[in-house]
């Protein structure tokens, strides 16, 4: 019997399952706010209630008195993939055996809370809070994902060409990455109608993937794939800061400014490689990792009245550094099979453009509706569908009540995803992401805030 491991099919759909979270695309979450959420995130000008800890810190000084909020967001991505990808079986004589792929992600919650105290001390506005800057990840289904593999590639015994067998349950495909920021804020209005602030953040990022695929094993008169899984679970702290302008420069008209420095965290935690087959098994061992946050600059303004009593337009640009995030670089006691100890991204640089609209319909009711694209950050040579990035057209609305000394909104925003379709590449690549992507997310939102 003649053995010879010959493909690493596992590779078909992503070799590396390790791209980030969604923010701005990439890894961030732009519905920081449900106020703001509802109005594209177009509120660096505006900043006029808790979320300003996150969008522009300078914006807390229109903050009356003490102020307390409880907000929650549910965010929903369900995502598919329609394509296929190759291997070369031994038998087939290294024909390409085709293994159409076509799959929708499991629908998951990723909830995404936060909490906000403001006061007043002096002439100084203080402020701290706790929230989601990243929540985000994708849920496959292995069965569904390799069904057509499972089909063209197992044979009877008695086929003329050879027995072909699988050998094993297919590997599921799931990601989850999470940034909660601890954050606290002073400001100051220095001059009439000038603010400035700052905010120092203390974030904890989890990162945790589990991905896989099939090995071939090639004898004499037979062939077998093996399944192999990649799982990971790491944490890490790290700080930053967020610097804000907003400058009123009439009682209708307000300009802001933002930007918010790097944050790289060293993650420690486990990584583990199972299959039967001992080339591609690796025991959980220790690791450790970079991975940075990028950092993002924004300016934005908001006219007040605008055309007719109670009517706030706002319109902001947002560039985030994307290009800081190239590769994860696995620090490990004992090396990963295959390339497993690096992941590429070659994210690039993204602007983001967003509009918003809050009409004020009585003295209690506010009504929102807002817009903002978001272009992704990853190349189609580093595109991965386990943590989808495609373009999105971002359609917020919302409303607004307050009563005395209570104010609730609520908020629902759709990323509507352009289609990605990938068609650069060898179809006989296992690392190819052929074929079409999508990812459409729904995230409603809720908060509520005492203010005394």
């Amino acid at each position: 019997m003649r053995l010879t491991a010959s493909v690493l099919v596992g590779c078909l759909i992503a070799l590396v399952a390790a791209p980030g979270v969604a923010l701005a695309n990439g890894f961030y979450v732009p519905e920081v706010g449900v106020k703001a959420g509802s109005m594209g995130a177009a509120f660096m000008g505006l900043a006029d209630d808790y979320s300003a800890i996150h969008y522009n810190p300078a914006g807390i000084t229109q903050i009356e008195g003490v102020e307390l909020t409880f907000m929650v967001a549910d965010a929903m991505p369900l995502a598919s993939r329609e394509g296929g990808v190759f291997f070369r079986g031994a038998l087939d004589y290294h024909i390409p055996v085709p293994a159409e792929i076509q799959a929708t992600s499991e629908l998951v919650h990723h909830w995404a809370p936060g909490f906000y105290a403001y006061t007043d001390v002096g002439s100084w506005k203080l402020g701290a809070g706790g929230y989601t800057v990243a929540e985000y990840g994708s849920k496959w289904s292995g069965e569904k994902l390799w069904d057509d593999l499972i089909e063209n590639y197992e044979t009877l015994p008695d086929d003329p060409a050879g027995y072909r067998k699988v050998m094993g349950a297919p590997p599921d495909y799931e990601s989850r990455v999470k940034g909660y920021m601890l954050s606290a804020a002073i400001a100051k209005e220095f001059a009439p109608g000038i603010s400035v602030g700052l905010t120092g953040h203390a974030l904890y990022s989890h990162w945790q993937v589990e991905y896989g695929g099939w090995y071939e094993m090639s004898y004499a008169e037979s062939s077998e794939i093996y399944p192999w899984t990649f799982e990971e679970d790491a944490t890490g702290w790290s700080f930053g800061a967020t610097l804000g302008f907003l400058w009123r420069a009439t009682e209708y008209f307000s300009l802001g400014v933002t930007g918010r420095i790097p944050i790289s965290v060293d993650h420690e935690g486990w990584v583990k490689v199972e299959s039967d087959v001992p080339l591609l098994s690796s025991p959980k061992q220790n690791e450790t990792f970079e991975l940075t946050y990028p950092p993002w600059f924004g300016a934005g303004i908001a006219y007040r009245d605008f055309l007719t009593e109670g009517l706030t337009v706002t319109a902001d640009a947002h560039l985030t550094q994307w290009s800081e995030v190239q590769k994860i670089k696995r620090v490990t006691s004992e090396e990963l099979p295959g390339d497993l100890n690096v992941t590429e991204f070659l994210w690039e640089d993204t602007w983001e453009f967003g509009f918003g609209l809050d009409y004020r319909l009585s003295r209690s009711v506010s009504l929102r509706l807002g817009y903002r694209n978001q272009p992704n950050p990853a190349p189609d040579s580093t595109y991965n569908f386990v943590l989808p990035q495609t373009d999105k057209n971002v359609i917020g609305m919302g409303v607004g009540w307050r009563q005395d000394v209570w104010t609730v909104d609520f908020g629902l925003v759709y990323q509507l995803s352009d289609e990605r379709t990938i068609e650069d590449g060898s179809i006989f690549d296992p690392n190819n992401q052929l074929g079409k992507h999508l990812e459409d997310e729904i995230i409603p939102s809720f908060s509520l805030t005492y203010g005394f």
